[in-house]
């Protein structure tokens, strides 16, 4: 397999300094003198930009400590890269308002997050705002998905995972039925077969 890793001594990201690549390892140090050893990839994705000290420089000159505020903080940088990086957000045009690309005025709007909640857009077509965004739960947020499949039966509409639980039918039987082309009414009544796996069609 030929060598992919496009990392060289001397190379700079951000916070790092190339001392050396072999095969899909890169040895690098960072600029305040931490050492370590990482998967190209990672760097090529933005996911490594330092050991961890430009967050935490980052936090201390915001006057951020640990805890809900340094969550809100994370999540504050994870929304506008998000926006600024997610080929899906730049072709939707997502972006951050105006307004919050300053942290404290986002912590302000929203406030610090709720323990077990995310944060969630109200319209999957607008960007992130204090009159677009709220907090739910995990399940509430996966059920807002703009790629979600939502079904209409009987009058009623609900996710597709809501009805797989609505009905007694295991998401991934119904998934498969929905994919072969069943019609709906077929595919959320019929039992599921007894003695055939339960993520295929019977």
């Amino acid at each position: 397999m030929p060598n992919t890793n496009p990392y060289l001594p001397g190379d700079k990201v951000y916070r790092w300094s190339v001392v050396g690549a072999i095969g899909v390892t890169v040895f690098l140090k960072c600029d305040c003198g931490t050492t370590k050893d990482l998967y190209y990839g990672l760097l090529k994705r933005n996911v490594s930009r330092s050991c961890g000290c430009l967050r935490r420089d980052l936090m201390t000159k915001h006057g951020l400590s640990v805890g809900l505020t340094a969550r809100a903080y994370k999540l504050w940088l994870a929304i506008n890269q998000r926006c600024k990086e997610n080929p899906a957000y730049i072709r939707k045009k997502i972006t951050v308002c105006p307004e919050w690309s300053d942290f404290h005025q986002f912590r302000k709007d929203m406030g610090d997050p709720p323990k077990g909640l995310e944060i969630d857009r109200i319209d999957n077509n607008q960007g992130y705002s204090k009159d677009n965004c709220r907090w739910v739960t995990r399940r509430e947020n996966q059920r807002n998905r703009s790629d979600n499949v939502w079904i209409t039966f009987q009058g009623r509409t609900l996710c597709f995972q809501d009805w797989a639980k609505k009905v007694g039918i295991n998401p991934g039987t119904l998934y498969d039925r929905l994919k072969s082309g069943w019609p709906i009414d077929r595919a959320l009544t019929e039992p599921a077969h007894k003695g055939k796996n339960q993520y295929s069609c019977p």
